[in-house]
């Protein structure tokens, strides 16, 4: 199906150029009702990319440009999965093991501190612009960092909750930056990039699991101590520093769109010629200068109003169907999952094998949805996506309930493909394109809260009677609905 529709002919379409996605948004507010604001929404999101002359100077610059603030995307997949396939050791050289609250805190505290986060980035990208942001993230990061190196729950538990605030920071202003410096031709692609390195940041802690020790026969870890985890929870501050240096040496101008609302046109001038030809330049000036203020100027209450009801309400409902999958289950948990119950365990490093594969099927899949989308659509790859995620859902619970344990575990993976494919990126890319800086936050929040709800119930539905056959029941009828 995907391999046709890639080859499909693709048909002619209006030419747009980065600054569009303010007119599009403006276009999206001047519906009659916020219904019809939806509809048009999911009309637009129906429709092929377009293919056009070139108008930007180089799209290798654009991909460097998308790759720097993603990287911040990366910490975002990467503090996801951390604690998946380390917390076991850590757990057993701190005497933690069999305290389900510490791991459901520990686990569960990030996405608090990210809704959080996601609710200050609208403020803070419209104050200190989208690169400024990025500077203030890292350095939060690496703050956060810090508190988690030192064997102590309390510690550990507060640089969960700062580095969750960066996490919620970077999950809506990357795709934010994102859209607005990528030219209309290549936009679809570029913003695959923010949910490409959130699944290579998630792939990275399943191979740096394998570092981690794993119990023998007996139960009993190693007797000496492996400090390993110590790299492993510390190695964000590497990413940090690298995107920093980035930002200061080598990317110092904010987006053409930021500029010319804050600062006027002109200003905006220079960011402009870096990224698109001579000939393109005046208009897509002028596109920036019919783009309005993009929402930035508008405050929280004012997303609600009749003007920009609609496209928030696509935003939160993306937002909403996409955790509802139950994908972090499998995101923070995974290892667990695939270890399988009492009467069909695997070893750690069996499950850790499992998480690897999981996670090297979410990375891949990115690729084929950055191939698809100008061309496919948004729509229909959700609509196909959705499908199959619900479908695999079901196998797996019903091969968990018939006991092969082995095909449940194969269900994981092609669940988890399916997603990667459908509905973990293309949210987020359609967040970028249809919501301001802060319409984007109020969505990026709703995802967090419910990110919530399925973090910190798991643990405990896994040690009730439902199970976490139980659980994923739940998520297939969800997701069908």
């Amino acid at each position: 199906f995907f391999f046709l529709m890639i080859r499909r002919p693709p048909r002619s379409t209006q030419s747009r150029s980065s600054a569009a996605s303010d007119v599009y948004k403006r276009q999206v507010s001047t519906q009659s009702t916020w219904g019809h604001q939806i509809f048009f929404v999911f009309k637009m999101a129906s429709k092929e990319g377009s293919f056009e002359i070139q108008s930007h100077r180089s799209t290798a610059a654009i991909y460097l440009m998308a790759f720097c603030a993603a990287l911040g995307s990366f910490c975002f997949g990467y503090f996801i999965g951390v604690l998946n396939t380390s917390w076991t050791y850590i757990a057993y050289i701190n005497n933690w093991v069999g305290k389900t609250s510490y791991e459901s805190l520990a686990s569960g505290l990030l996405p608090v501190g990210a809704a959080i986060g996601a609710l200050l980035s609208g403020k803070l990208t419209d104050e200190y612009g989208r690169r400024g942001t990025f500077l203030i993230t890292d350095i939060l990061t690496i703050a956060g960092v810090i508190p988690t190196l030192v064997p102590n729950i309390t510690w550990l538990l507060v640089g969960r909750v700062i580095t969750g605030l960066t996490v919620g920071i970077n999950s809506a202003a990357v795709p934010l930056y994102i859209s607005e410096i990528a030219p209309g031709a290549i936009r679809g692609t570029v913003a695959t990039f923010h949910q490409m390195l959130i699944c290579f940041g998630l792939l990275t802690t399943a191979i740096f699991g394998f570092g981690i020790p794993k119990p023998g026969p007996d139960g009993r870890f190693p007797a000496e101590e492996n400090h390993f985890w110590r790299v492993m929870l510390g190695f964000p501050i590497v990413i940090c520093l690298i995107r920093s240096f980035f930002l200061l040496i080598r990317y110092k101008h904010e987006t053409p769109s930021f500029l010319a609302r804050k600062r006027g046109i002109e200003v905006a001038r220079m960011a402009v010629s870096e990224l698109y030809r001579d000939e393109f330049i005046n208009d897509e000036l002028g596109m920036l200068a019919s783009g309005g203020d993009g929402g930035d100027n508008a405050s929280f209450l004012d997303q609600f109003n009749d003007r920009n009801r609609g496209p928030l309400m696509v935003g939160i409902l993306l937002m909403i169907f996409q955790q509802i999958s139950g994908i972090n289950a499998v995101m923070f948990f995974s290892n667990k999952i695939f270890k399988g119950s009492a009467d069909q365990p695997v070893s750690e490093t069996t499950a850790t094998l499992y998480t690897t594969m999981t996670m090297l099927l979410n990375f891949g899949a990115c690729f084929i949805t950055s191939a698809i989308i100008d061309k496919a659509g948004r729509k229909i790859i959700l609509l196909v996506g959705g499908v199959f995620v619900t479908f695999f859902l079901a196998l797996l619970a019903l091969f968990n309930h018939r006991g092969e344990a082995d095909l449940a575990r194969y269900c994981v993976l092609a669940y988890v493909l399916a997603f990667a494919i459908s509905w973990g990126p293309v949210p987020w890319v359609m967040v970028g394109e249809v919501l301001s800086g802060k319409g984007g936050s109020i969505a990026t929040l709703v995802n967090w809260l419910f990110c919530i709800m399925v973090v910190q119930s798991l643990p405990y539905v896994e040690e009730s009677e439902i199970g976490i056959n139980g659980a994923f029941i739940f998520y297939m009828i969800l997701s069908l609905i």
